[in-house]
């Protein structure tokens, strides 16, 4: 069941970006002739993307309570320090779940997005992977580097605080003692936010290896990873780990990411279930 949730949980991403989508084109190269052409007659309006993805989020509960009833499912959002719990046997509670879940599947795009962002700010403004990002960001893509490095961890702190009457009245947090306990929780929850970027940034790191050893051409996507690679392996760039025509530099990372990941999740976890009251 959850691997059926994040395959709906893709569709409704699609759709989003359909909705979101402008039609930007790129200057550059084409890949073929087949990307200048244009389906013919008037573009599809937009809304019907929207009205598509709200049809999927609201009928997709019908699926989880048959299914889910019938496996014992207890479908749960994580958010890296903690797991929210949405049982099945509960209609409403499933049908929050749906909009949760893709929330949650929303949330993680955007701050994909905002790593790009902060990653490649300086590149040319005619960098088609850039404009994406820029279309999806919107004005947040212009704020300082600093503003959205720290912005996940505001949005879930504010999110935390705003949603958690709400979810204690729902049976599915326990309540709190205090509204400074009530911080303290959404400081250390917005903080397992940033353990979503070491997907992202092992990604870019193996692509990067992968375009290092076999050339794919001059496409925009592969210019776009090694820029994205190479500002990342500024964090060791003063240790030489080049020896001949192989550079570890990427797998040194890699495995600092995973390591820090690990121990980082561990330790919040650690901080969350001792929280002075």
């Amino acid at each position: 069941m959850s691997v059926i949730d994040a395959i709906l949980n893709i569709a409704g991403l699609l759709l989003w970006l359909k909705w979101r989508d402008k039609g930007h084109e790129f200057s550059g190269p084409k890949i073929s002739l087949l990307g200048t052409l244009r389906k013919a007659g008037p573009p599809r309006p937009r809304i019907w993307y929207l009205l598509a993805l709200l049809a999927l989020l609201a009928v997709r509960p019908l699926l989880y309570r048959l299914l889910g009833s019938a496996l014992d499912w207890t479908p749960t959002i994580s958010l890296g320090v903690i797991a929210l719990p949405f049982r099945s046997v509960f209609f409403w509670r499933i049908f929050l779940f749906s909009f949760f879940s893709f929330a949650v599947t929303l949330g993680i795009l955007h701050l994909f997005l905002l790593l790009l962002s902060i990653l490649d700010g300086k590149n040319s403004p005619a960098d088609p992977v850039q404009v994406l990002v820029r279309a999806q960001l919107g004005k947040l893509d212009s704020l300082p580097t600093i503003v959205k490095s720290l912005l996940p961890w505001l949005a879930m702190l504010m999110l935390w605080c705003l949603l958690n009457k709400p979810l204690v009245a729902l049976g599915i947090l326990p309540g709190t003692q205090s509204f400074v306990y009530l911080i303290k929780q959404g400081a250390v929850v917005g903080l397992g936010v940033y353990l979503a970027w070491k997907y992202l940034v092992i990604g870019i790191l193996l692509l990067h290896l992968l375009n290092s050893y076999i050339y794919f051409g001059a496409w925009p996507f592969w210019t776009f990873i090694d820029s994205s690679a190479r500002q990342i392996l500024k964090l060791i760039s003063w240790i030489p780990l080049r020896f001949g025509k192989i550079d570890f530099a990427p797998l040194v990372v890699m495995a600092l990411v995973i390591f820090v990941a690990e121990y980082g999740s561990r330790g919040l976890v650690w901080i969350y279930q001792r929280l002075p009251i």
